[in-house]
């Protein structure tokens, strides 16, 4: 809490002010989304000791969510300001929605490559980007996907006399990220796998105490992003299984 000695009504609605109008959507969406965070996530599933004579292409993901094609953006929730004659409160909450332009891969070319990645790992088939001599291709849309996120301010005022005293803080409320990919897997015209993967994953909350808002702000954006990673790496991991089921059986 900051306590000072006010000399005059005009400093008093200064403060006041100044302390208030940090809460506009636009100077916290420039905060949020000034730094990019990378979707790189750790393979630790078990590797596989099976082999099968499986050989996959893995055709390159369609995103068809438009809410996620477009920048992130921020909405005010809630907005007050409580006046009293020798206390003010006040207080904004945000909603925000994160968009493809805070992070650093293309996500379609992301979820291709770390599918090929996995299927080497935990996979009992051989997956590539170009077309195989098995004709099997694993086509894949991301028909929902991005990361919900609440932010809040809240603030006091009180003025007594010759002294005033002021205090404010922001944090983090409830948060998601998702992810949902429709996936096909056929050979030629024959569908030989139909079926749609869906993850969810709350961010971890930045455990630290910060110097400047704005470096909160831009934690928060990447918490997300890192909450998105997990619920594609998740789908990823799922795909790879059911096609495993599906090689397994295959001479």
């Amino acid at each position: 809490m900051n306590v000072k000695v006010s000399l005059s009504w005009v400093v008093l609605t200064a403060v006041v002010l100044g302390v208030t109008s940090c809460g506009s959507t636009a100077s916290f969406y420039t905060d949020v989304t000034r730094r990019k965070t990378s979707l790189q996530y750790l393979h630790d599933t078990p590797p596989s000791r099976q082999v099968s004579a499986c050989q996959v292409q893995v055709a390159k993901p369609v995103v068809t969510d438009p809410s996620f094609i477009r920048p992130g953006s921020v909405r005010t929730a809630r907005s007050y300001i409580v006046p009293v004659i020798v206390y003010t409160e006040w207080g904004s909450q945000f909603d925000y929605r994160l968009g493809s332009a805070s992070i650093q891969q293309d996500v379609a070319s992301f979820v291709q490559s770390a599918l090929i990645t996995e299927s080497a790992r935990s996979g009992i088939f051989t997956a590539d980007s170009v077309r195989t001599t098995g004709d099997l291709v694993l086509e894949i849309e991301i028909d929902s996907v991005g990361a919900l996120g609440q932010y809040f301010k809240k603030g006091y005022f009180i003025y007594l006399f010759f002294a005033y005293a002021y205090d404010q803080k922001e944090g983090i409320a409830g948060s998601m990220a998702y992810a949902r990919c429709r996936y096909r897997l056929r050979k030629g015209d024959t569908i030989l796998i139909d079926d749609v993967v869906e993850s969810q994953h709350a961010p971890q909350t930045p455990d630290r105490v910060y110097s400047s808002p704005k470096l909160l702000r831009a934690d928060f954006n990447s918490a997300l992003i890192e909450a998105l990673s997990l619920s594609l790496k998740d789908n990823i991991e799922k795909i790879v299984q059911e096609v495993n089921g599906y090689c397994r059986f295959t001479p």
